[in-house]
């Protein structure tokens, strides 16, 4: 997982029953999304590692079948042709959230200001994503409720264009 949304899509995929390994640029960070998935009884592990690193993106899947015996769900921020996965029976989808309440929307001061506001005002549903949102649509994508959906970009966005 990354960051963004790291530990509500961890959590979404590990309450759907998913062995989780979380990684992000802070090992304390992924330390503490395992242990709240640990914690309700899930499965997860904490490695930290770069997916733009060839090295340690292998360390990460290395890492995954180590723990859980395979690799069945990747989710992170790199692209993918969709093509030329799909006969191997991978599935590559994009996820593109909205404005979405996250620690660096409310780091950057904009959750609660009046760029918010305005954006909010314009989005159908009339609110501000929450990382839930995007992670419910991520564990769904991961899911076999999905299984014959692949190469598409699925926006989350409240119904903002």
């Amino acid at each position: 997982m990354t960051r963004f949304p790291s530990s509500n899509t961890a959590k979404a995929l590990a309450s759907d029953g998913a062995a989780v390994v979380n990684y992000a640029s802070s090992k304390a960070g992924a330390d503490a999304v395992v242990n709240a998935i640990t914690s309700s009884g899930g499965r997860a592990v904490a490695i930290q590692g770069d997916v733009s690193i060839a090295a340690q993106a292998q360390g990460l899947i290395a890492a995954a079948v180590a723990h859980f015996g395979r690799l069945d769900i990747l989710v992170n921020n790199s692209g993918v042709l969709a093509k030329r996965l799909a006969p191997r029976n991978i599935r590559v989808n994009v996820v593109s959230p909205g404005f979405v309440v996250t620690e660096g929307t409310t780091t950057a001061g904009i959750v609660g200001s009046a760029m918010e506001a305005g954006i909010v005002s314009q989005t159908p549903l009339g609110r501000a994503g929450q990382q839930d949102d995007i992670a419910r649509v991520v564990a769904f994508l991961a899911s076999n409720d999905a299984r014959f959906v692949t190469g598409e970009e699925i926006t989350a966005s409240g119904g903002l264009r």
